[in-house]
């Protein structure tokens, strides 16, 4: 162990070897020595539990200074240590510390070099008091840029500023760095270039017409902060052509060339209603228009009504017709059927259409043959149109083109909600919007239509008391829709009523029939061919696109053989029902027969036969002989 006297030496070699400043050293009297002293000011320091360090700036700085006594006090280079100090090798202060007059430091205390200022220097980011102001890092500051090399005071691009807390440089504040070019007439990305490159999406044509059809935006490019006036490279609405494009951008390619029927209101105007129980019975459904008569089907029979309404009758013979439609084009009514057989209540397949006369008369003769048949089971619904009749059988949607029977399969959709009949099928209107087919059907209190083969479905028309109506049609010709309910609606009508009242249309440019993708017939009788409309070459309209065939000599057979739209026209022959070789000898002269529907008249008009021979000069019994035998 260290000898009491060889510790004072220590703590005075301190001293003067700058490890204490003899400086700022305070007077205190070591409880130990043996007469006591005062000293010059100087830095007490505590370095055993019990010690106390009563001057603030005291300072340690001899890191090896080992002072491990509880009770010695250190005031000055010349105090002596008393015998009494204990000193162990345990006690450790490093240089710098900073102990407050309060601080009591234990024998195994380390206190960390922060204490006082040993020779004051510019201030650094270091969390020291540098230059001794009594402030750490303050006002430490340094420049910095993080942008791209290269890019520092190039356009908008400054440098910013770093602020030192505690040691450590913080964000960098106030520095611009690239960002995006924009249109501002300023070196936004700091390259050297102003506004370069800059463009943006224009289009100057109507709302909502942007990037439909062939309606596409252009671009605009900024010079000096301004956009270009105009809009480069944009596409805006033409006129429709028929070239399969949508080329005024309303969402419809070739519109005015497609075939349109479209209801356009049903009114509750102009009406007129008949009960029809006394001569149909209860009622079944099905109704539909035939050449200037209304039909609908009863539990008893199918009845015929004018279209005025002011009538019913039974047909002759009776007949009971559950699968009545028609072409509202022509207002013919056909029976769906299998064969020359109308189909019957419940459905069954379908492979045929079957004219119905005004006086309801069915035409087996002149039946429709369908080029696909058609599978039409119970909750079937039957749309009667204008040049076509559209089949939903509860699964797909299918057309009949009229009159050729061509079938088209339109798609797979739901069966609407409508109001069912009393019967194995619901009757409606089919509409062409737009060359788009649609399905018109009552439910509840509204007429609603829907679009094949979306299933979107819209509104026709509202009203406030349909009854049980499921079965509507419409006419055309007479600006008028056709409706059957039972017992009274808002129209009037008792126990079975068949009523009409005003409805309007919208039809476009072409027809259904006449339209785009329709069938259509070229050429007349013999040289007539079937196809489907298409545009014409002028790109302004349409035209059937097959070539008729080529016709031949008019013969007598109730065929257009020349296809000139006439049958047997101008058709004559020579006749003569005389003896064989007497025609055109003497008198005799052959006669001529006309064809008809394709059969020759009976007799033989202007012919001159043989007769007795008599005295005039003449050959009159045609034997190549004069008056023989009658003269004198």
């Amino acid at each position: 162990m260290m000898r009491r006297d060889d510790r004072a030496l220590w703590v005075v070699g301190a001293l003067l070897s700058g490890c204490i400043s003899t400086a700022t050293v305070g007077g205190t009297q070591d409880a130990g020595d043996a007469g006591g002293s005062t000293d010059a000011p100087a830095v007490d320091v505590v370095v055993a539990p019990t010690d106390v360090v009563v001057a603030p700036t005291d300072v340690v700085v001899a890191p090896t200074d080992v002072v491990v006594a509880p009770t010695d006090v250190v005031v000055a280079p010349n105090d002596v240590v008393t015998p009494t100090d204990v000193v162990t090798p345990t006690d450790v202060v490093a240089p710098t510390d900073v102990v407050t007059p309060t601080d009591v430091v234990t024998p195994t205390d380390v206190v960390t070099p922060t204490d006082g200022c040993v020779g004051a220097t510019e201030e650094i980011c270091n969390n020291r008091d540098d230059d001794c102001d009594g402030m750490i890092d303050e006002e430490v500051v340094r420049s910095c840029y993080t942008g791209a090399t290269g890019t520092q005071n190039t356009g908008a691009c400054r440098a910013g500023t770093q602020r030192c807390t505690a040691g450590a440089f913080g964000a960098c504040m106030g520095q611009v760095i690239p960002t995006v070019e924009t249109c501002d007439n300023i070196d936004n990305n700091c390259n050297g270039s102003v506004d370069e490159g800059v463009t943006r999406v224009c289009y100057t044509g109507p709302s909502g017409t942007g990037g439909v059809g062939l309606c596409r935006a252009g671009t605009q490019t900024c010079g000096a902060g301004s956009w270009s006036s105009t809009c480069a490279g944009e596409v805006l609405p033409t006129t429709e052509r028929c070239d399969t494009l949508d080329n005024d951008c309303d969402g419809v390619a070739d519109e005015p060339f497609l075939s349109s029927f479209q209801i356009n209101a049903l009114t509750t105007t102009g009406c007129a209603v008949i009960d029809h129980l006394g001569v149909t019975g209860d009622d079944r459904g099905g109704i539909a228009l035939s050449r200037g008569s209304v039909f609908y089907t009863g539990d008893l029979q199918t009845g015929r009504m004018p279209l005025d309404l002011s009538s019913v009758s039974a047909l002759s013979p009776t007949r009971q017709y559950d699968a009545l439609t028609s072409d509202l084009q022509t207002e013919q009514g056909y029976s769906l059927g299998a064969g020359t057989t109308p189909i019957p209540s419940g459905g069954g397949m379908v492979t045929s259409i079957i004219p119905i006369d005004t006086a309801g008369v069915l035409n087996t003769a002149g039946a429709i043959t369908l080029s696909t048949a058609i599978n039409a089971p119970s909750g079937t619904g039957i749309f009667a149109g204008y040049g076509q009749i559209l089949i939903h059988n509860t699964t797909r949607v299918y057309r009949i083109t009229l009159p050729s029977g061509a079938v088209t399969d339109l798609g797979a959709v739901a069966a609407p909600t409508h109001t069912s009949c009393e019967s194995w099928a619901y009757w409606g209107v089919a509409e062409s919007i737009a060359g788009v087919p649609h399905l018109a059907y009552v439910n509840g209190n509204t007429v609603q239509r829907m679009r094949v083969p979306t299933g979107a479905v819209t509104t026709v028309a509202t009203f406030t008391n349909l009854n049980d109506m499921c079965s509507f049609t419409v006419s055309p010709s007479t600006g008028r829709w056709y409706f059957h309910h039972e017992g009274s609606a808002q129209f009037g009508g008792n126990a079975e009523t068949v009523g009409h009242c005003g409805a309007t249309f919208i039809t476009g440019a072409q027809l259904p029939g006449r339209g785009l993708g329709d069938a259509c017939t070229a050429g007349t009788g013999m040289c007539a061919r079937v196809g489907t409309v298409v545009c014409d070459t002028a790109q302004t309209g349409t035209v059937c696109g097959v070539t008729p065939g080529s016709g031949g000599p008019e013969v007598c057979n109730n065929v257009d053989d020349d296809c000139d739209g006439m049958v047997d026209e101008s058709l004559t022959r020579t006749c003569y029902s005389g003896p064989g070789g007497t025609m055109s000898v003497g008198l005799c002269r052959g006669g001529t027969q006309v064809c008809a529907a394709g059969a020759w008249s009976s007799g033989c008009a202007g012919e001159v036969l043989p007769r007795a021979e008599v005295c005039n000069g003449m050959d009159d019994n045609c034997n190549n002989a004069i008056d023989e035998g009658v003269c004198p």
